[in-house]
């Protein structure tokens, strides 16, 4: 019940500077936290446990739509999508002493939803789906009925959320191996 969560207090609070829009876990144990204020702060693990602020602080491109919307990691990339319609890569190993994208971008909606799929970046984003090789930036997309809000990786395959229904996909050079009807 609402008591029961209400009566139990947060280990730990992690203090971001502006709303935040995503999150996520890296491999090192920091976590990734995105913010409408057009910025990715990232918590080391100590802070993660046992409290404390961020170390490194992205200034995310885009200016007023620059904010947060979602976070993924393929490889040694932190990949970022914006209310800009863009999608910025970071390259991880080189942080904190590079703090500029490696990689951006246009993906001409906003990139709601994105899942690593090995090397390869799946990105929601209006009806469609798109795969970006965060290596080369080579990407093709595949058209959905309806907005995608939701993707997700399910063992060596993909689940999309699109509408009321979720795609299951073995890869997406194929047809949907399953569709659920969600309500």
């Amino acid at each position: 019940s609402e008591d029961i969560v209400a009566g139990i207090p947060p280990e730990v609070v992690l203090i971001a500077g502006d709303a935040v829009g995503a999150m996520v876990f890296l491999p090192d144990g920091s976590l990734a936290v995105g913010t409408w204020g057009s910025s990715v702060e990232i918590f080391p693990a100590a802070a993660v446990f046992e409290g404390g602020v961020a170390a490194v602080t992205l200034a995310v491109a885009g200016e007023a739509f620059g904010y947060v919307v979602s976070l993924a990691v393929v490889g040694d990339w932190l990949c970022v999508g914006t209310g800009a319609r863009t999608v910025q890569a970071y390259r991880l190993s080189t942080l904190p002493q590079n703090l500029s994208p490696a990689h951006s971008w246009s993906i001409g909606e906003v990139p709601h939803s994105l899942a690593s799929r090995g090397l390869s970046l799946v990105v929601g984003a209006g009806h469609s789906v798109r795969i970006i090789d965060v290596v080369n930036g080579d990407h093709h997309a595949a058209g959905m009925p309806a907005s995608v809000g939701a993707i997700a990786r399910v063992g060596g395959g993909l689940a999309v959320g699109s509408g009321r229904q979720v795609f299951l996909f073995g890869s997406l050079s194929g047809e949907a191996t399953d569709v659920l009807e969600i309500g």
